[in-house]
């Protein structure tokens, strides 16, 4: 996801506890990179927070390998 997306949703989040369920939170290992953790998350939690953060997450991964195609060309 993005810094911007990361900052919105967990950027503020300090200490956060990590074995709470269905809560979204900075992953404990990976936050760096802007990735988020959820355990057990509910079907209203996937369906309005996850799935919109992964269609966010393809959407920029899919994007990526065109634009290096587009910066190697002649």
């Amino acid at each position: 996801m993005s810094r911007a997306t990361f900052q919105s949703v967990v950027g503020a989040m300090s200490d956060p506890d990590y074995t709470a369920l269905d809560r979204l939170m900075p992953h404990p290992v990976y936050a760096l990179q802007h990735w988020v953790s959820v355990l057990n998350p509910s079907v209203g939690t996937f369906e309005s927070v996850v799935k919109p953060l992964l269609e966010e997450a393809h959407a920029r991964v899919a994007r990526g390998p065109r634009k290096q195609a587009q910066r190697s060309s002649p």
